[in-house]
């Protein structure tokens, strides 16, 4: 099973835009962590840009929603690390 990923090689002088996601889902940095969390559950997305007025201002990863999350446990229930 690939899912979709291109395991041909390139070919010298072939584009970028032969192996780029062409369908990108972004967020914007007011987007609640646990929504994206949401997203990253029923994807298989890795990382998502975030853009803010038509910019691209940054990415977000699992890993950064995990400790996101942990780090708003702590804080909400005053667990000691």
């Amino acid at each position: 099973v690939t899912h979709g990923v291109n395991h041909t090689l390139p070919k010298e002088g072939e584009p970028v835009s032969s192996f780029m996601t062409k369908k990108v889902e972004s967020i914007s940095p007011d987007v609640d962590i646990f929504f994206i969390a949401g997203i990253f559950m029923r994807t298989s997305y890795r990382r998502l840009p975030v853009v803010e007025n038509g910019k691209l201002i940054g990415q977000i990863s699992r890993v950064n929603v995990l400790k996101g999350i942990r780090q708003y446990l702590i804080e909400k229930y005053n667990i000691n690390r």
